[in-house]
This record gives structure tokens, C-alpha cells and sequence, in this order.
């Protein structure tokens, strides 16, 4: 089903006087701009990576080598999102840290096997 605002319209459920660095286990969700199905297609109900999903998988996993203090639960990459759990074990990252380094080491990755500079991901 292609994005329709109208239908899917979803608030975000940040609590606004929570601190997010505190430890805990956070269940995040990334969207790719404008909903494109950039990351791969689904065949016979299966999620089928292309190769900026694969720079995704790779970064998803590659977290914990740059964030030390962080665990990784499960994870799923869909054609245009992508939904995780990130375990914060101290107080040295907060979570939007390290979802912001996700978000940049993936969309520097993806556009240079794009060949494009600063485009949105």
C-alpha cells in the first residue's frame, strides 16, 4: 500500500519531560524521507534488501563498535522504515546521539553509492 497521509497520520509518542538518556531499552522507528521504498521491495511477503538496505543492516549492527555503552535487540528493515530496540546501559550516549549517528553514517553511505551530495535519506 503506497503512503497516503491521510490515512496514515501517527503521532509520536516521545514523552515530552522524559530524559532520554536515561539507561533502558528504547523502541525506535527511522522513516525514509518522503516514505520511498528505498531500502528494498517485499516479494511473496518477504523483505528484500537492495544494496541501501544492506548500508543500513551493516550500520545497525556496526552501533555497538561506535557506542560502546549500548546493546542491540531486535530489529527490522522494511522498504521505507526501519524499527529497533536500542538498550542504553549508562549514561554516556543519548538516545537521540546515537540515532542521529545512525541516521548519518547511513544517509553519508547511501549517497555516495547514489552519487548524490546531502540528499535527503
Amino acid at each position: 500500500m503506497k503512503y497516503n497521509p491521510d490515512i496514515h497520520n501517527r503521532q509520536s509518542i516521545r514523552l515530552r519531560e522524559y530524559d532520554y538518556s536515561q539507561p533502558g531499552a528504547y523502541f525506535v522507528t527511522i522513516c525514509i524521507y518522503h516514505k520511498q521504498c528505498l531500502l528494498g521491495e517485499i516479494k511473496d511477503q518477504t523483505v528484500i534488501l537492495n544494496c541501501y538496505g544492506e548500508v543500513v543492516k551493516f550500520n545497525w549492527f556496526n552501533l555497538t563498535r561506535v557506542y560502546p555503552s549500548i546493546e542491540l535487540d531486535s530489529f527490522v528493515i522494511m522498504p521505507n522504515h526501519i524499527h529497533g530496540i536500542i538498550i542504553l546501559t549508562d549514561h554516556s550516549h543519548t538516545l537521540s546521539k546515537v540515532v542521529q549517528g545512525f541516521k548519518t553514517f547511513s544517509s553519508r553511505r547511501i549517497n555516495q553509492l547514489r552519487s548524490l551530495s546531502k540528499v535527503p535519506v
